[in-house]
């Protein structure tokens, strides 16, 4: 999950540790008033002061007015002088007249810091005079020469303070501590270049700092750091040179530096530059112009930057948005009315005791379709939040976090309405939605092993993680498992997963000729398959066979099913027509005869005989049981037929006994007939063992064997070369 954080400013905070509103108001200027509690802020009324340079407000944690001075007079909230209040030794020319300081630990004891020629401080104790406050202490001396501005740092691990200014006469920067005892009248001393240097400024935590620097011919700045434990300033480097500037302030980050110019025709130049491009030497900045003359820089509890002017009007001009850059900005001249009461020149002068307060955006999924989740981290209590998200959806929340989800992607203004117990702060920033990675890689899928392997490929994005390790748009696999793929693009994440089943899909078909049966073989690792045999829009069914009523080439189908998923297995199938074959009925010829398949065929390819003899026909030459077969693309066709030979002008007698007695009759066996005959004959005994063969028409005697019963088979050929075999037994009698 990637996590964007965009700060947007939201100075209705304290500035105190618990960060409320002590330093919301200010009283300047001739009975000039602007409450920050609110946006835009509100004028302020009955204010007494009338002085041309700084001045100090504080209020309590609800913003409510505790006293305010300029450095000479202390008003109460109700704008009475403060008892014992009048006679400091701020004065109204001084750019820093005075600062206040709450004594840590104390729930009503308050320092206030003046300076002029020299640094001096008061105490107020607020509970007294029916809370109205009075002046306890009066100007007590730090240091007798000093330069006007004076700089509260709060600690971050401890409740103190550190009250921080330069010696006028020498390069130093003293560090007062203030704590639960007091004000240590001991200075911590941080020497600084000898060179003419202007007034420290420091960022809002006050652990960085800026001083303009001007060295005969050359203008540049210095940059330090400050330790808000030991309260020692170091030098840490410095700019090259960069114009001139007579005014100037840092945004509440640290990361601007607004500086002011002024030109031959009094154009007052209010330039932004990048305080990182200034340690580096490259100074970058815009310029923005006013034709009226600007007297000073200001930075408000509210993180905007304010400018008065030399006109002695009821308004001052705006810096909205001092952390954009360039005109993005957003300086408005003349936007805010001071109430009744007119700026003299300066406006009190911003310091700060905690942390950069800010309303954090945590926005987590800027990606288009997606949940973003939108968190505001508020310090302070708040009764709602409107929301309005910049692509026309607002929402009223009760809670710190919304959800949103942005269906087009670009850049959306947001704007987040925070509603105050007293007034309220609107803040807003851009977000941008970017567009998610398109995923897909397919549905999980069979894959037979005849396709040896599958290519997943998805578009070409900023980054690409196959699960396999591969980086590239695309992987080839060859093997059962699961696949995914991350990628990103911007800001946004996506992944897909595809689970691949490799499964032996092989299909042979057995029984190709026409009103055969047609059988579909597989051997898969399929849970069940579905067939389809017809072309076209034939039936589905789970049996493996069919019956093809046409020749001719059809496209059958085997669906195998495994782990709920389909793989389509698509083969090309021919129907041959099957040949027939007719021999005729059973017969008795005479002669030797010729056997043809009587129904003629052109599609036969090869015709074979019993005997494995092959040929369109057969000689009969004897008796016997005749078969054919012919053939036609592997479709077979047979037919049997019976043919008796007889022969029709010839006898056949082969005697059953004979006499080899010696009285010339009957003496030997052999076939006896009334035409040409030759004959092959062998005769066995009982044991069935041959004794007599003859392959030349011969006769048996039986010199040398025994009366008895003998066996014998016989080959006849007769003069019409027809052959005839015959089986019997002879008995010889002596």
């Amino acid at each position: 999950m990637l996590r964007n954080v965009l700060i947007l400013l939201l100075f209705c905070t304290s500035l105190y540790s618990n960060g409320q509103y002590e330093q919301s108001k200010w009283y300047f200027g001739n009975g000039a008033g602007i409450d920050f509690r609110y946006d835009p802020p509100k004028s302020l009324y009955g204010g007494q002061t009338n002085t041309g340079e700084g001045t100090a407000t504080v209020c309590d944690s609800d913003g409510n007015l505790l006293f305010y001075t300029d450095g000479i007079t202390v008003w109460s909230k109700d704008h009475s002088i403060m008892a014992n209040g009048s006679g400091l030794l701020g004065h109204s020319s001084s750019r820093q007249s005075a600062v206040i300081v709450k004594k840590p630990g104390s729930s009503n004891i308050y320092y206030i810091i003046t300076s002029w020629a020299s640094i001096n401080y008061s105490v107020v104790d607020i509970s007294l005079n029916n809370g109205k406050g009075e002046v306890t202490e009066k100007n007590t001396e730090l240091v007798s020469v000093a330069r006007e501005y004076v700089h509260v740092i709060k600690s971050d691990t401890q409740d103190k303070y550190w009250i921080v200014f330069c010696e006028r006469t020498i390069d130093t920067v003293l560090s007062y501590l203030v704590d639960d005892l007091g004000i240590n009248p001991i200075p911590i001393k941080s020497t600084l270049d000898a060179n003419f240097e202007y007034s420290l400024e420091f960022n809002w935590n006050g652990n960085e700092a800026i001083r303009f620097s001007y060295d005969r011919d050359s203008f540049f700045i210095r940059f330090y750091s400050f330790d808000k434990e030991s309260g020692i300033l170091k030098l840490r480097s410095q700019s090259k040179q960069i114009e001139y500037a007579f005014r100037h302030c840092l945004s509440p980050s640290g990361k601007y530096l607004y500086t002011m110019g002024r030109s031959e025709k009094y154009v007052y130049e209010i330039r932004q530059h990048n305080v990182d491009s200034l340690k580096n030497g490259d100074v970058s900045y815009v310029v923005i112009d006013s034709n009226s003359k600007i007297g000073c820089f200001a930075l408000a509890s509210n993180g905007k930057i304010y400018t008065s002017g030399l006109d002695n009007l009821g308004y001052i001009s705006t810096i909205h948005y001092p952390e954009r850059e360039g005109l993005a900005c957003e300086y408005k001249e003349h936007d805010l009315s001071v109430g009744p009461g007119k700026v003299n020149f300066r406006l009190p002068y911003g310091f700060f005791y905690s942390e950069l307060p800010s309303l954090e955006i945590v926005d987590s999924n800027t990606c288009a379709l997606g949940s973003t989740k939108l968190k505001l981290e508020v310090s302070v209590p708040y009764d709602s939040i409107a929301w309005d998200f910049g692509d026309g959806t607002t929402i009223v929340s009760l809670a710190d976090s919304v959800v949103h989800s942005y269906l087009l992607t670009g850049k959306f203004l947001v704007r987040a309405n925070v509603i105050l117990p007293v007034g309220n702060r609107i803040v807003e920033d851009s977000i941008t939605i970017y567009k998610s990675p398109n995923l897909y890689i397919g549905n999980d899928t069979l894959l037979c092993t005849r396709e040896n392997s599958l290519k997943l490929s998805i578009p070409s994005y900023d980054s690409m993680l196959w699960s396999t390790g591969s980086i590239d748009s695309f992987i080839e696999i060859s093997s059962s498992g699961s696949y995914s793929v991350n990628a990103q693009e911007n800001e946004c994440f996506s992944s897909d997963t595809i689970n691949v089943y490799m499964i032996d899909c092989e299909v042979s078909y057995l029984g190709l000729c026409q009103a055969d049966t047609t059988f579909c073989q597989y051997s898969i690792d399929a849970d069940s398959a579905l067939h389809r045999f017809e072309r076209g829009s034939g039936d589905e069914s789970n049996k493996n066979f069919h019956a093809y009523d046409l020749e001719g080439t059809f496209y059958p189908q085997c669906t195998l099913f495994k782990n709920e998923l389909s793989k389509v297995v698509s083969d090309t199938l021919t129907i041959y027509n099957r040949p027939k074959a007719y021999l005729g009925q059973d017969t008795i010829v005479c002669n030797p005869i010729y056997l043809k398949n009587l129904v003629r065929s052109t599609d036969v390819v090869q015709t074979t005989w019993n005997h494995s003899f092959i040929g369109d026909s057969l000689k009969v030459l004897e008796s016997g049981l005749f078969t054919v077969l012919v053939r036609h693309h592997g479709c077979v066709a047979e037919d049997t037929i019976f043919v008796s030979l007889e022969h029709c002008n010839c006898t056949l007698f082969i005697p059953n006994a004979f006499t080899p007695n010696g009285n010339y009759l009957n003496e030997v066996f052999k076939p006896i007939s009334d035409c040409d005959i030759e004959y092959s004959m062998e005769i066995y005994n009982r044991w069935g063992e041959k004794i007599f063969q003859t392959e030349a028409s011969e006769a048996w005697n039986t010199n040398g064997f025994q009366d008895g019963i003998y066996l014998w088979q016989m080959k006849v050929k007769f003069e019409n070369n027809t052959i005839e075999r015959r089986y019997g037994t002879v008995r010889v009698l002596r």
